[in-house]
C-alpha cells in the first residue's frame, strides 16, 4: 500500500466519524426542542401520521386499479407523477389495500436501507460511521413522512444512490432514466451524468425512456395536462423548497446556481479526477433538485442523503468549525418543522429547512470554489482517498 493514500484515507475517515456524529446529535437535540416547545405552549406535536396510514400510496394504489380496468390512472384526482411510477403498484394490486399498504411501508424501509448501503459503500463508511448514518436517515422527518405517507420517493432515492455509484455506465444511465420516469425532479441530474459517464449513459438512458414511455403512451399524453396543472399549484405549508418561502425571486438564484455549479465542475474536473471527487459533484445535483418546483414535500429531502454522505469521503479537507455548521445544517433540513403545524401557527418553524437548505448550497458552492482555487495537487489529493494496494 501507499502511505499517503493511508493517511489520507484514515484522515478521511476520522473526519468523518466526528461530522456523522455531530449530524446525529443536532438532530436529537432538534427533536428535544421541539417536544418541551410543544409542552410550554400546550400544543399538540404531530411528528408522523396525520391522516392515516398510506394516504398517498391510497392514490398509486387506485390508480393502478383503474389502470387495470383499462382507464385512465388520472382519473384518480390525486396521482399525479408520471405513468411508469404505476409498476411497483401493479405487483401489489391483487392484494387488499391494509396488505397492499403494509408491504409497500416495507418494502420502502428496505429501498431506503439498501440506497443507503449502496452510498455508504461508495464512501466506505462502516462500523460506527454506517451505524450514526442509518440511524440519521430513519430518525429524519424526511423519511418517517414518506414510510407513513406511502409515496414512491424510496424507489427514487435508490435508484439515484445506484445511478452515483454503479460502476457500469450503461446501468447508471438506466436508473438515472427509471427515476425520471417515476418523478421529474432527477432530470436535472443529468449535467452532472453526463460529465461523469460519458454518451454511454446517456444513450441507455434514452432507450430505457424510449421503451417505457411507449409502454405507457396513451398514459404519458394523459399525464401532460395533469403535469402543467401540477407546475401551477403553489402550497407553503408542507413545502421544504425555498421557492415557498423567498417567492418567485428565488428562482433567479436558482438559474444562477444551476451555472455556477456547471462551471465549477467542469474546472474541477479538468483539474483532476477521482472517483470520490467525481461522486460528490454529481451528488451535490440533488441540492437544486428541490429549488425548482413550486410544490416539495419534505419527504423528498431523503435524496439530500445522497449528498451528504457523498461529501463524507472528503470532510477532512474542512475545518472544524466546518464540519460542525455543515453538521448542523444537515440536520436543520432534516427537522420534522417543515412539515405540518407541529408546535403553533404563531411560530414560522416553517422557514427552517428552507433557509437551512439555502445556506447548505452556498456552503457547497464555497467548498467547491475553494478546491479550484487550490494548487493542482490539492484537487487531486480531494478526491484520491482511496486506499491503493
Amino acid at each position: 500500500m501507499q502511505p499517503s493514500n493511508v493517511g489520507r484515507a484514515g484522515a478521511a475517515g476520522d473526519a468523518g466519524f466526528r461530522r456523522v456524529h455531530w449530524r446525529l446529535a443536532f438532530l436529537g437535540l432538534a427533536y428535544l426542542v421541539l417536544c418541551y416547545a410543544s409542552l410550554l405552549l400546550q400544543s399538540d406535536i404531530q411528528l408522523v401520521v396525520r391522516f392515516f396510514l398510506g394516504l398517498d400510496f391510497k392514490e398509486f394504489y387506485d390508480a393502478a386499479h383503474v389502470y387495470l380496468r383499462g382507464g385512465s390512472p388520472y382519473e384518480i384526482a390525486r396521482f399525479v407523477t408520471p405513468p411508469a411510477s404505476l409498476l411497483p403498484n401493479l405487483l401489489l394490486a391483487p392484494f387488499e389495500f391494509e396488505t397492499a399498504r403494509d408491504l409497500w411501508c416495507a418494502a420502502s424501509v428496505a429501498m431506503l436501507g439498501a440506497g443507503l448501503a449502496l452510498v455508504a459503500r461508495a464512501a466506505r463508511l462502516r462500523g460506527t460511521d454506517l451505524a450514526l448514518t442509518a440511524a440519521f436517515l430513519f430518525a429524519a422527518f424526511p423519511a418517517q413522512m414518506l414510510i407513513e405517507r406511502g409515496n414512491i420517493d424510496a424507489l427514487v432515492f435508490l435508484l439515484l444512490a445506484l445511478a452515483l455509484t454503479a460502476r457500469r455506465a450503461p446501468l447508471a444511465g438506466a436508473a438515472w432514466a427509471l427515476a425520471v420516469l417515476t418523478k421529474l425532479y432527477p432530470v436535472l441530474l443529468a449535467p452532472a451524468l453526463w460529465r461523469a459517464r460519458g454518451a454511454r449513459a446517456f444513450l441507455t438512458a434514452g432507450l430505457v425512456a424510449a421503451l417505457v414511455t411507449a409502454a405507457f403512451w396513451p398514459q404519458t399524453l394523459a399525464y401532460l395536462p395533469r403535469l402543467a396543472m401540477r407546475a401551477a399549484e403553489e402550497r407553503f405549508r408542507e413545502n421544504i423548497s425555498p421557492v415557498a418561502y423567498f417567492g418567485h425571486a428565488f428562482h433567479g438564484y436558482a438559474l444562477a446556481y444551476l451555472g455556477l455549479n456547471l462551471w465549477l465542475d467542469r474546472r474541477l474536473r479538468a483539474r483532476g479526477a477521482s472517483a470520490e471527487l467525481d461522486r460528490f459533484l454529481a451528488a451535490c445535483w440533488v441540492v437544486p433538485m428541490l429549488f425548482f418546483p413550486r410544490e416539495v414535500l419534505p419527504y423528498v429531502a431523503v435524496v439530500l442523503l445522497l449528498a451528504f454522505v457523498a461529501l463524507d469521503p472528503l470532510e477532512y479537507l474542512l475545518r472544524p468549525w466546518e464540519r460542525c455548521g455543515l453538521a448542523l445544517l444537515e440536520a436543520l433540513i432534516m427537522l420534522p418543522t417543515a412539515g405540518y403545524a407541529f408546535v403553533t401557527d404563531e411560530i414560522a418553524w416553517f422557514s427552517v429547512p428552507r433557509v437551512a437548505l439555502l445556506l447548505y448550497s452556498v456552503a457547497l458552492v464555497a467548498f467547491k470554489g475553494r478546491l479550484l482555487r487550490g494548487t493542482d495537487q490539492a484537487i487531486a489529493t480531494a478526491g484520491a482517498t482511496r486506499v491503493a494496494a
